[in-house]
C-alpha cells in the first residue's frame, strides 16, 4: 500500500527514516547537514504522533481507541520541538551558540529513550490487522540492527 493511502504505513516511514537517518556515515559535510536535518524531521513528527495534545493530524488515538499509555505530557517534549525547530530551520541564533551540537545530541538520545519503549507500548495496544503488520516491520532484521546500534551509541542498555 502507498503511504497516501494508509496513514499507518506513514508512521512506520517516520520510524524507519529516523532510524536510518540516525546511522549515516558521511565525509561530506552537505550530505551531513541533510542527514541531521532528516533525523530531526522525523523525530519532530514522531513527537506530534506521540503528544497527548492531539496537535496534528495522524496521531496515536486515530489507530488506538485508549492510547493513554503511550501519550506523553507536551510538557515532556518542549525541549524536542525547540531544539528540532531550531536546528532544523537554520535560520536561528539558538544554533550560533557553542553549546547548541552537544544540547541537540542530549536531546535526540533522550528522545530516542523516550521514543523506542513508546512505539513498542502502542505495537501492544494495535488491532490485530495493524498488530501484525507492526510486528513485522518492527521485528524485521534491518530494523533490529538499527535499533540496536542507536541504544548502543545512546547508552541504552534496555528499551
Amino acid at each position: 500500500m502507498a503511504i497516501e493511502e494508509n496513514p499507518f504505513d506513514h508512521i512506520l516511514y517516520e520510524f524507519s527514516t529516523y532510524l536510518q537517518a540516525f546511522l549515516i556515515r558521511c565525509d561530506s559535510q552537505l550530505i551531513t547537514n541533510f542527514q541531521v536535518d532528516s533525523r530531526l524531521v522525523h523525530l519532530r513528527n514522531l513527537a506530534y504522533f506521540f503528544d497527548k495534545k492531539k496537535s496534528c493530524d495522524i496521531h496515536a488515538s486515530v489507530y488506538v481507541e485508549h492510547p493513554e499509555s503511550c501519550l506523553v505530557e507536551s510538557k515532556q517534549l518542549s525541549n524536542v520541538y525547540h531544539i528540532t525547530n531550531c536546528a532544523a530551520c537554520h535560520m536561528s541564533f539558538e544554533r550560533l551558540k557553542p553549546d547548541f551540537k552537544q544540547r541537540t545530541l542530549d536531546c535526540e538520545n533522550q528522545a530516542f529513550r523516550k521514543m523506542v519503549p513508546l512505539i513498542r507500548q502502542y505495537l501492544l495496544l494495535l488491532d490485530t490487522d495493524l498488530k501484525q503488520e507492526y510486528e513485522a516491520f518492527w521485528n524485521d532484521a534491518r530494523i533490529q540492527a538499527l535499533v540496536e546500534e542507536i541504544k548502543q551509541r545512546v547508552g541504552m542498555n534496555d528499551a
